[in-house]
C-alpha cells in the first residue's frame, strides 16, 4: 500500500505530465485521461489521510465540523 507521500508524489507527477501534454498539444482524449487519473489519486490521498488523521480530527467537535462542511461544499 502506497503511503501518503507517495500518492501525493504521483499526483505531482501526473500534474507535471498534463502541464507538458498542453504544452506540447497533445490528444485532447489523452489529456483529459491524465486528468481523470490525477484527480483520483488525489481522491485516493484525501481518503487515506482522512482514515489516518480520522482520530484525531474526532476529538475536537469543531475541527471536524469545520472538516465535514469542507468535504461537502
Amino acid at each position: 500500500m502506497k503511503t501518503l507521500e507517495q500518492r501525493i508524489n504521483n499526483v505531482i507527477g501526473q500534474l507535471g505530465a498534463i502541464n507538458r501534454m498542453l504544452e506540447q498539444g497533445d490528444d485532447c482524449f489523452a489529456i483529459l485521461t491524465q486528468m481523470k487519473a490525477a484527480k483520483s489519486g488525489l481522491s485516493g490521498a484525501m481518503s487515506l489521510y482522512m482514515e489516518e488523521k480520522a482520530q484525531e480530527c474526532s476529538n475536537d467537535p469543531k475541527q471536524l465540523q469545520r472538516i465535514i462542511q469542507e468535504l461537502t461544499k
